[in-house]
């Protein structure tokens, strides 16, 4: 009995540890479908990344920070979300281009 407690308080202290680090688990499997959310419609992407290809590519790299590749280039995603407002500050090539609120 003293085992059955030992490891599944072992299980529970991993779990907590893997959502409250600052490379979270969850985002790094959502990581697609949130930024392909976002830059659904051209019009959107083509104002955010100055590129209207399509998206090639989505990597979560830690703390809402993105890579997006497309078919012209590639960038890096700082993607903040407060209640209805994403705050998305993007860069290419360690040069920020510009900084989007909607």
């Amino acid at each position: 009995m003293k085992k059955l407690l030992v490891i599944i308080s072992s299980i529970l202290l991993i779990i907590v540890l893997l959502l409250l680090s600052p490379y979270n688990i969850v985002h790094y499997f959502t990581a697609k479908d949130k930024v392909t959310t976002i830059l659904t419609d051209p019009n959107v992407r083509l104002e955010i990344l100055d590129d209207d290809s399509g998206i090639t590519g989505v990597k979560y790299l830690g703390s809402n920070i993105y890579r997006v590749e497309t078919k012209k280039s590639a960038y890096v995603m700082e993607i903040k979300t407060d209640k209805a407002t994403h705050t998305i500050d993007v860069f290419e090539y360690k040069q920020h281009v510009k900084k989007f609120d909607y």
